[in-house]
């Protein structure tokens, strides 16, 4: 990169999972919220055939005062708005060899959650290159999404997690066994997917098998976990001037029996989120400090969600993290960071520079 020229971060978004049309929600608040007069910005969309479109930041840059998002449905290049690709990228993907990668970006911002981007796929890419990304490495991305490996670490750091099994499409399994281990109600989860993905809520012997099949659609091996009773709480930790810090907390009311996918973006929906006010001052401490624990075991870098249980009787438990949270009009990250005093635009620089501030291989991996 030649030092006179505004650094050139890449904006990766879409995707080929199922939370392909969130994960293009999350790239245009990021749009948003880019510091444009300081970074050039090259939008990358990836459809659901796993395509690569590069497009013009010219052509969407009118548009971004619009509250919808217009790269939504990103599903083929047909779909993306005329005018937006960039003719030159166009010719077939043979464009994108690792050498043209190398050559034409500085950084990798990846917005996408899920496959291929929260798994730690394209971060592994960009290790490989030699280029910087935004927040965790493609070591603690894989781990992050696993849910098991995750609980793994965390409760080996001391942390309480929810008693929980694991069942391997491979293996053969014993209902009546997890139900004699685990008590009722349970939570079925695939290991790896987000935004609740083919999470289903047990309550009883006989829906067992069939949630844990219904899991196996979307992951070769299924979590199941004893319900826990209490509030979720969500806590943003950020990555400044190489110190991890807790935003404020935030809260889902889920307003149903669970915070499924439909809770999570259905419009009508009746999930709220809030910034709690009403938590106990030790407790509140107690999950902020947690939250950074959970950061640090799982060497996380840049930015993270860490999600809990609190009960009545104010026991932090732990959920799952999520590394590359979302960035949609009812995310609770943007909101945290905003309450700790850190708009918008203030994130996302904070965020790319931390990012342009890893210079060895090791910090890349990691």
């Amino acid at each position: 990169m030649i030092a006179s020229l505004k650094p050139r971060v890449a904006l990766l978004f879409g995707g080929h999972s199922l939370e392909h049309s969130v994960s293009c929600i999350s790239a245009w608040w990021t749009l948003q919220h880019i510091d444009h007069s300081k970074y050039l910005v090259v939008p990358i969309a990836i459809d659901k055939k796993g395509k690569w479109h590069v497009l013009k930041m010219s052509a969407i840059k009118p548009y971004l005062s619009l509250n919808k998002s217009l790269i939504e449905q990103v599903d083929s290049e047909e779909s993306i708005p005329t005018g937006w690709l960039d003719p030159r990228f166009e010719s077939g993907n043979e464009l994108f060899s690792p050498s043209l990668i190398k050559k034409s970006i500085d950084v990798a911002y990846v917005m996408i959650h899920g496959f291929p981007g929260e798994d730690g796929s394209l971060a592994g890419l960009f290790s490989y290159l030699d280029i910087p990304v935004v927040g965790c490495g493609a070591m603690a991305l894989s781990i992050g999404m696993h849910k098991i490996m995750s609980k793994q670490i965390v409760s080996g750091a001391g942390i309480d997690v929810a008693k929980y099994q694991a069942v391997k499409k491979s293996n053969p399994y014993s209902v009546d066994a997890i139900v004699d281990t685990l008590e009722l109600p349970l939570f079925v989860k695939p290991v790896n997917s987000g935004s609740s993905i083919g999470i289903s809520k047990v309550h009883n012997k006989e829906g067992l098998r069939e949630s844990i099949e219904l899991a196996f659609n979307f992951s070769n091996e299924v979590l199941i976990e004893s319900m826990v009773y209490g509030r979720e709480i969500e806590v943003a930790v950020v990555e400044i001037e190489g110190r991890a810090v807790a935003c404020p907390l935030g809260e889902i009311i889920s307003g149903s029996d669970f915070y499924s996918y439909s809770a999570k973006y259905d419009k009508n929906s009746p999930a709220t989120t809030r910034l709690p006010q009403d938590i106990d001052p030790g407790a509140y401490k107690n999950l902020q400090e947690t939250a950074i624990k959970v950061f640090e075991a799982l060497s996380f870098k840049g930015m993270g969600r860490i999600d809990f249980f609190l009960t009545k009787k104010n026991r932090v438990v732990f959920n799952e993290v999520n590394a590359i949270p979302g960035f949609t009009p009812i995310s609770l990250f943007p909101m945290m960071a905003k309450a700790h005093g850190i708009s918008g635009i203030e994130l996302t620089t904070l965020l790319i520079e931390n990012a342009l501030a890893k210079t060895d291989s090791l910090s890349l991996l990691c």
